[in-house]
């Protein structure tokens, strides 16, 4: 049978990911129990959690600030949006910690660190899976009409899944050497919100912050699910190819950074 030693100097390469896919799996089956396990309404709460809180938009952004919608109902126009935020949100607050959470296994089992946040990442795809589903029941309810580019659906998810998946890599690569990144992270993205087309249409962005606006990679891939789901009639072109250069990019950094820094986490842990 192979021994492996863990050294300072082990370290994994993408490709040598493909032959721990059954152990991406279990990870990310072990999540998905963990995080329903021993709660009155288990995996409801992936239903309740973006309703409520499109309702909410509804009422607030919708009847009192009557924001437009697209002529889309507001409910609709905001779980569009809040669906591929969610899955950014939820991966990347989870994943901060993963590391830090997971010392013991990192310390005494050989494997690719990598798969912990990317683990996170493949269970919330379950949750984004079923945000969709909740869609389309929605559509019913509203009597409102779908096209052919929600088939984009599987298009628009590669990027913001990388996108996801580099930001999880790199916040939960920093927090092994800077433990207060887990209070930062929750802060940064509760202003990310607000940051993004989610409760609002980015045509009241003003023209002279459009530049700006558009430099944050999840403005072009929340405004393509949104056309997607709605079948708004302009896709946005140059926005959502921004956004996937941005995230391949930002995943290949974010890889190396944690190729870079995984010499010495046991160190820190």
């Amino acid at each position: 049978m192979n021994q492996t030693t863990i050294t300072k100097n082990t370290r994994f390469t993408l490709k040598e990911l493909y032959s721990y896919r059954d152990l991406l799996f279990i990870f990310s089956n072990r999540h998905l129990k963990l995080r329903y396990r021993q709660t009155f309404l288990g995996i409801v709460w992936v239903l309740l959690q973006p309703l409520l809180l499109s309702s909410i938009f509804s009422l607030v952004f919708g009847k009192f600030a009557s924001l437009p919608s697209n002529n889309a109902p507001y409910t609709l126009f905001a779980l569009s949006a809040f669906i591929p935020w969610s899955f950014f949100f939820q991966t990347v607050h989870r994943a901060s910690t993963t590391f830090t959470q997971e010392r013991e296994l990192i310390a005494k089992v050989y494997f690719p660190r990598i798969l912990l946040p990317l683990s996170i990442a493949c269970a919330v795809t379950v949750d984004f899976l079923v945000g969709t589903l909740l869609f389309l029941g929605l559509c019913l309810f509203y009597q409102y009409s779908l096209t052919l580019s929600i088939l984009c659906l599987l298009l628009l998810f590669f990027p913001l899944f990388l996108f996801s998946c580099a930001m999880s890599i790199f916040f939960s690569s920093l927090n092994i050497f800077f433990r207060d990144i887990s209070l930062i992270v929750p802060f940064f993205l509760q202003v990310g919100m607000y940051l993004c087309p989610i409760a609002y249409s980015v045509n009241l962005v003003p023209d002279a912050y459009l530049f700006y606006y558009h430099l944050n990679p999840l403005v072009g891939i929340i405004e393509a699910f949104r056309f997607s789901f709605l079948g708004l009639s302009t896709f946005p072109t140059y926005s959502f190819i921004y956004s996937c250069i941005c995230s391949i990019l930002l995943f290949l950094l974010s890889y190396l950074f944690f190729l870079k820094t995984e010499r010495k986490f046991v160190d820190y842990l």
